[in-house]
């Protein structure tokens, strides 16, 4: 069966999930992650996306590769797992896990998309049964689950296990997200789906 794939993106502006967050008072805020596109390096100024309307800005003052102990360096790159030291007017308890921190300008938080989505079949752990617009599942993005709503395109009145197509999905929170994330569906703690970003979309002024 084919499945939607993030396309990885060493050279494309700079991207990373957070996985862990943790607040040194000698030092500041360092947040824990794999960098999922481009690269990063001292002195740079980056966006911390997602959960909130508005990003908050910090800059980068050190890095530390957990990978290998003691071991420092002024850049990380694509798919390098990381702790990021920043300093800032930044709120600790405000950055979690699930959020993102990004080149400035580069991901806006959104509570809705259009995906291309698997629908994965029952041989492979997936529903015995099709699902149609309206369907509630769970979104897993970024060490995060999320409620959220699913609507098939007009033409289409089920989906069933197996198939593979486009639709929206809302939700009732803000989210960081941009095209050619990858993502899963969840229904019960089971994997029912995975999709990718096609384009975020606001869905706020529809409700």
């Amino acid at each position: 069966m084919w499945f939607p794939q993030y396309e990885h993106d060493e050279d494309g502006p700079f991207l990373m999930a957070i996985s862990e967050t943790f607040f040194m008072k000698s030092r500041g805020l360092v947040v824990h992650g794999m960098i999922l596109r481009g690269e990063v390096q001292l002195g740079d100024s980056v966006d911390i996306v997602g959960l909130r309307e508005n990003n908050e800005t910090a800059v980068v003052r050190g890095r530390e590769y957990l990978r290998f102990e003691d071991m420092q360096a002024e850049r990380a790159f694509h798919r390098d797992n990381v702790a990021v030291l920043m300093i800032g007017d930044i709120e600790p308890d405000l950055v979690q896990p699930g959020m993102v921190i990004g080149a400035p300008g580069t991901m806006t938080p959104s509570d809705g998309f259009k995906a291309e989505v698997a629908v994965l079949p029952t041989e492979l752990g997936g529903r015995r049964t099709p699902f149609t617009t309206g369907y509630n599942p769970k979104l897993a993005l970024f060490d995060r689950e999320y409620e959220c709503r699913l609507t098939l395109p007009e033409a289409v009145d089920e989906a069933h296990p197996g198939d593979h197509l486009n639709m929206d999905i809302e939700l009732d929170e803000l989210i960081p997200i941009a095209k050619g994330i990858q993502f899963v569906i969840k229904e019960r703690h089971k994997v029912v789906g995975i999709g990718i970003v096609i384009e975020p979309m606001s869905t706020s002024s529809s409700r």
